[in-house]
């Protein structure tokens, strides 16, 4: 049987007055606490969250998908993407931002799953201090989904 352990992640915000709103969750500890080693090596930088639908303000995150690399427009030579999650978040391909590119990710991802499953959320590899720099660069990404866990 899975070992679910509560999480409580904070959610990005417009920016203005008040404090910012925590979401509690679970989330799979077999799967997440080797996630980061799993990935270790790889260009893996940034993903979406897989998990269950609200009920009472609260979610379970299952697994993850990264968000694959974005499609090259034609006659563009294929770059890796950039190590650096802030960097990745600011760049854009044929034109198109990543952010768009990630949101058709979990776009195309909900199409997939069966019933009860939906994104819920995003996953950055960062470190916690340029992880709080991060929010705003994630608000495009997460805007479609509710009570967003990151």
């Amino acid at each position: 049987s899975a070992s679910f352990t509560s999480l409580v992640a904070p959610t990005p915000r417009a920016a203005g007055p008040g404090p910012s709103m925590s979401k509690k969750g679970t989330y799979n500890t077999a799967f997440f606490n080797s996630f980061a080693v799993r990935i270790r090596g790889t260009e893996i930088r940034f993903g979406i969250l897989v998990g269950t639908c609200p009920e009472d303000g609260q979610r379970d995150a299952l697994f993850a998908a990264a968000t694959p690399p974005q499609p090259q427009a034609d006659g563009e030579e294929a770059v890796a993407p950039p190590k650096d999650v802030a960097a990745l978040l600011k760049s854009s391909s044929g034109g198109a931002p990543f952010a768009d590119w990630a949101v058709e990710h979990a776009t195309q991802l909900r199409r997939l799953l069966p019933g009860g499953l939906e994104p819920c959320g995003c996953f950055a590899v960062v470190t916690e201090a340029a992880a709080k720099d991060l929010a705003a660069m994630l608000t495009p990404v997460l805007k479609g989904i509710p009570d967003a866990l990151v």
